[in-house]
């Protein structure tokens, strides 16, 4: 993760699964004045944030309908899922990719990128991101190099 912050320049970050939220348990600091603020041990949704999108990127609607269960999802911004349904899609999306690239998903103004960790199964165990300001990068960067550090590191993780 170290690697991965000096690369992009950006706070990276790993998490695991725990129920219907992430929580942090590593985070680097980001080189720039603007990084992100979370620490270890915080939880977020899964549904609406990056890394919890990587870590349910293989649930299928049944699945998720057993975590999750019937209430609706809590909108965090205007992106984000507050349906099963919704949810499902875009995580249909997102293991097509095989990453997920997000602009103010979670919060306004923040762009991440993130990847699951998966075990020698296949299964996903873990999954790691990078987050900075939009203003740092850009479009073309997050789908280029910044995706491809990314990746890389989850491979190597």
């Amino acid at each position: 993760l170290q690697r991965l912050r000096d690369a992009t320049g950006a706070s990276a970050h790993l998490a695991v699964r725990d129920g219907v939220e992430i929580v942090y348990l590593v985070q680097v600091s980001g080189q720039s004045a603007l990084t992100s603020n979370i620490g270890v041990g915080s939880r977020l949704p899964a549904h609406g944030s990056t890394m919890g999108r990587a870590l349910i990127m293989d649930l299928d609607i049944q699945a998720l309908a057993a975590a999750f269960g019937a209430a609706p999802l809590t909108a965090m911004t205007e992106q984000t899922p507050t349906t099963l349904k919704e949810l499902a899609g875009i995580l249909a999306a997102d293991r097509g990719r095989g990453y997920i690239a997000s602009r103010s998903f979670y919060e306004r103004g923040v762009a991440s990128l993130a990847a699951p960790v998966r075990d020698e199964t296949g299964t996903i165990v873990a999954a790691i991101s990078v987050v900075t300001s939009e203003h740092m990068v850009d479009a073309e960067a997050m789908q280029g190099a910044v995706k491809d550090h990314v990746l890389e590191a989850a491979a190597e993780i």
